[in-house]
């Protein structure tokens, strides 16, 4: 309660009119289902309980998290609180439980309902409640690092990106719901079994605290603070940790050894993080500007500080890549190798397509541009290549692991050398005077 940003939240969240209209809407809402059930106040009402706690949590109130942030760019204040004495770890929780307070309070409601009118063993409707308020949290938490991560690129927000936002935190939170009313008793962990229910209730608190993570580094990011790479080196550690627990005896005698399944499944988590963060993350000029004087000064303390995350993740799916290709390989024979070896090729290709668009001196929409050349490249032109008989030319556009991997690879190498030919032009076209500036 002395958090100033959580009681100015209560403040506006909070009135009279808005604590009386809440449960009056609920209460009908309520009542009408309990007269369509028979007038029994049972499981009927259970059901309608827990699917209004997930919308007023995990869509409202993800929408509500984010809107706490762009309402304040909107209305030109959130550059006197960046200025402010407060903390980011109080500007982060202020502003995660004090502008969703409204919506916990009717999710709040909802699960009082439930708990009186489920039918089933106490304990089960515990773990339900604890599940539906684990997801809330985990989808607003997602709205809102989502939000504080687009400010670095974008500081022109409508009124609309909450709601996106939103929708995010939803799709992020709602597998997981969906995964805990699977009806499945146990959960295979590295060969260890555990209660399906409380492996996911485990899950999810480990989720929870890892977006809580994401917001504070992102708030400290904002308010001009600099921290290092180690809190998303473990985040992508745990990550690929944690999926790889779930490789079976059936993924192990497809893919050749525990080694190398586990392996592969690390692998997929690197690269899609790596496409997740490069368009995600700030690719401004002066980044790489910053980097680059700091390289030539030695200063790795402050290069460590200063990398952008989807790096960080392309030296992890390096690394694998390359343990796959020559410690653990998939398959036999050195095709099977060089696989992995283009398929890193293509991922540096893409990567430098990416910053080759961004390096334009008009680089609004840039992301939206690069997707577009990444769906031309691995959409459009195969599916013109396969519907005119020409399959052989594939070994352009996807990884060969048989037949042409010796040529394919030759051919992705030849590729992303040039691309980052262009790349490189395209800075110095655009950006060589200001280097000669700024150093």
């Amino acid at each position: 309660m002395f958090n100033p940003e959580f009681r100015r939240n209560l403040w506006l969240e909070i009135t009279p009119h808005r604590l009386i209209g809440m449960p009056l809407v609920l209460g009908a809402m309520f009542l009408l289902a309990c007269l369509l059930n028979d007038q029994e106040w049972g499981q009927g009402v259970a059901n309608l309980a827990l699917t209004l706690c997930g919308l007023i949590s995990m869509l409202w109130g993800a929408s509500l998290a984010a809107e706490s942030i762009l309402s304040e760019v909107r209305s030109h204040t959130w550059e006197n609180q960046r200025m402010s004495a407060m903390s980011a770890w109080d500007m982060s929780w202020g502003k995660l439980l004090g502008a969703t307070i409204y919506s916990w309070y009717g999710a709040a409601i909802c699960l009082l309902v439930y708990l009186t009118s489920a039918d089933k063993p106490f304990p089960v409707v515990i773990k339900v409640m604890l599940l539906f308020v684990l997801c809330g949290l985990f989808s607003q938490s997602i709205a809102l690092v989502a939000s504080l991560q687009i400010l670095k690129k974008d500081r022109s927000v409508a009124r609309s990106q909450a709601t996106v936002y939103a929708v995010f935190g939803l799709m992020a939170a709602a597998p997981l719901l969906q995964l805990a009313f699977n009806q499945r008793i146990s959960a295979a962990w590295y060969g260890i079994t555990i209660d399906y229910m409380d492996f996911i209730l485990i899950s999810l608190v480990f989720y929870v605290a890892w977006a809580w993570v994401g917001i504070y580094h992102a708030m400290r990011s904002e308010l001009q603070m600099q921290h290092g790479i180690w809190g998303w080196t473990l985040f992508v550690v745990w990550l690929m940790g944690y999926l790889m627990g779930f490789v079976d005896d059936t993924l192990v005698m497809r893919w050749g050894g525990v080694g190398s399944s586990r392996l592969l499944v690390a692998c997929l988590v690197a690269l899609l993080l790596t496409y997740l963060m490069i368009f995600v993350e700030s690719k401004d000029p002066v980044i790489f500007l910053r980097l680059k004087t700091m390289f030539e000064q030695r200063n790795w303390q402050q290069i460590s500080r200063t990398l952008p995350c989807w790096f960080i993740t392309l030296l992890f799916a390096f690394m694998i890549c390359m343990a796959l290709a020559f410690v653990f390989p998939v398959g036999k024979g050195f095709e099977s190798s060089l696989f992995f070896v283009a398929l890193y090729l293509f991922v540096l290709r893409d990567v430098c397509i990416i910053l080759w668009v961004n390096f334009s001196q008009q680089r609004k929409r840039a992301d939206i541009t690069a997707v577009l050349y990444l769906i031309v490249l691995y959409g459009l032109l195969p599916s013109i290549t396969h519907a005119t008989g020409l399959d052989i030319l594939d070994i352009f556009f996807f990884p060969q692991g048989e037949g042409n991997a010796f040529m394919g690879t030759c051919i992705v190498a030849v590729q992303f050398v040039i691309v980052l030919w262009f790349a490189k032009k395209r800075w110095q076209s655009n950006y060589g005077v200001t280097t000669a500036v700024h150093e």
